[in-house]
Parts: C-alpha cells; sequence; structure tokens
C-alpha cells in the first residue's frame, strides 16, 4: 500500500486544476457547456483513478475496476446526467478505487467516504461562490489530497509506517503472540 504523499497530492491538484479549464474550453467549442462540463469532470476522474492504480500496490482487481470506472462513466454519459451527478459517481468511484488501493481496514474505507464526500462539498461550494471552474477543481484535488499523509498506522494497522512487512517480521511477530499465549494459558 502506497498513498502519494501531501506534496504529490497537491502537485496533482495543480496540474488538474490548470488542465481541466483547458480541456472544458477545448470541449466547449464542440459540445454544449453541460455536456463539455461532464466530460471534463470525466476526464478528471479517469486522471485520478490512473493515479491511485499506479500507486497501488495490490496485485488483483485492477482490470475489473477500470472495466467498472468505464461502464459506470459511460451510463452516466447514455442517461444524460447533470454535472453534479457526473460529479457524484466520479467521487463515489474514486472512494472505491482509494479504498481498494490503500485501505485494509474499515476505518480507513470510512475515512476515503468522508474525504471524498468532503472534496464533493469543497468542489460545489467553490464553484458556487467563486464561479471559477478552476478553483473548484483546485478544491476538489486538495480535499482528495489531505489525507495522504496518513500511513495506515493512523487508522489501525499494527505494523508501524515505514516498516517492511516481509517474512522474518511475520515470523517474529507470530512467535511473539504464541509465546503471550502460552503465558497467559500457564497464569
Amino acid at each position: 500500500m502506497r498513498t502519494p504523499t501531501f506534496t504529490a497530492g497537491m502537485l496533482y491538484a495543480a496540474a488538474a486544476s490548470l488542465l481541466g479549464p483547458a480541456v472544458h474550453a477545448a470541449l466547449a467549442i464542440v459540445l454544449p457547456a453541460t455536456a463539455a462540463l461532464s466530460a471534463t469532470i470525466t476526464l478528471l476522474g479517469a486522471g485520478h483513478a490512473l493515479v491511485v492504480l499506479t500507486q497501488s500496490r495490490v496485485p488483483s482487481g485492477r482490470l475489473v475496476l477500470t472495466l467498472a470506472w468505464l461502464l459506470l462513466s459511460v451510463v452516466t454519459w447514455q442517461f444524460g446526467a447533470a454535472p453534479w451527478q457526473v460529479l457524484c459517481v466520479q467521487l463515489a468511484l474514486a472512494w472505491l478505487l482509494r479504498a481498494w488501493a490503500w485501505q485494509p481496514r474499515l476505518a480507513g474505507v470510512l475515512l476515503e467516504m468522508a474525504v471524498c464526500a468532503g472534496a464533493a462539498v469543497a468542489a460545489a461550494g467553490s464553484l458556487a461562490l467563486g464561479h471559477s471552474l478552476t478553483l473548484a477543481i483546485w478544491a476538489c484535488c486538495l480535499v482528495l489530497a489531505l489525507p495522504a499523509g496518513l500511513s495506515s498506522c493512523a487508522i489501525g494497522d499494527p505494523t508501524p509506517a515505514g516498516v517492511a512487512v516481509d517474512g522474518r517480521f511475520n515470523r517474529a511477530r507470530q512467535q511473539a503472540q504464541a509465546a503471550l499465549r502460552r503465558l497467559n494459558a500457564t497464569h
């Protein structure tokens, strides 16, 4: 499990906030305004999915999650969903990907859900108050980057952050647990 650092998250947020409006402006030439915004949100979701999938060390499920993301993105397009609905679908997919890739425990999965909900609120609020797509994308991506500094240790993983878990460590931990069980059984 390798989550990006907060600095990397800020760089992703800056890149997305600069590329997003440029993509939207280019798409607005050939598509109606709402379709261009929906397409921009979908493309930003694809970028986030690629970042999460490349950062993940989980060996299985990448193809299935990628196909699920594509299927749900196409379905939202087919039904002509409003941009806010596309944003909700993309953030739900981001939550699923982030929870699958980075969080082994329920507490982490719930934290990721709260982060994605906060990102939706930040994007909607900054778009409503600032009337700026750049600001909305920056706020959304920045909120998504906030928990990057949290290691799995902070949400219940007994392995200290930065410790490589290998066979020797697992054997030593199992031996210590067995010794504690024997000690408890004799007293």
